[in-house]
């Protein structure tokens, strides 16, 4: 007779609002032992987004008037003030400084 072996350990599914509660705890937990550390809260203020995701978000801007403004790059200045990065063959537009260089804050 062979002995069936049992598994090390057993996973169950957690439903999804159960995840986000466990998670929801985990952050609290987190942040409480910072402040007990007095560790600052880290936030991230920026934001990276593709043309047409920038567009979708800011009507205002057409996806062909800022494929324009990346073309005509070097007249609107948007590299150096890290407006637009390169990823690959992906552009990235950084949402608050492409808004701070065109006089629009949010």
């Amino acid at each position: 007779m062979s002995k069936r072996q049992r598994p090390l350990m057993q996973t169950t599914y957690l439903g999804d609002a159960e995840e986000d509660r466990i998670e929801d705890l985990i952050k609290e937990r987190v942040k409480e032992d910072r402040r007990q550390r007095n560790e600052p809260e880290i936030k991230i203020d920026w934001t990276y987004s593709t043309i047409k995701q920038f567009c979708q978000r800011y009507p205002v801007f057409t996806e062909g008037g800022v494929r324009f403004m990346l073309h005509e790059e070097s007249k609107h200045h948007l590299r150096e003030r890290g407006c637009v990065v390169r990823v690959g063959g992906r552009i990235l537009v950084h949402e608050k400084k492409f808004l701070k260089a065109h006089g629009l804050e949010y």
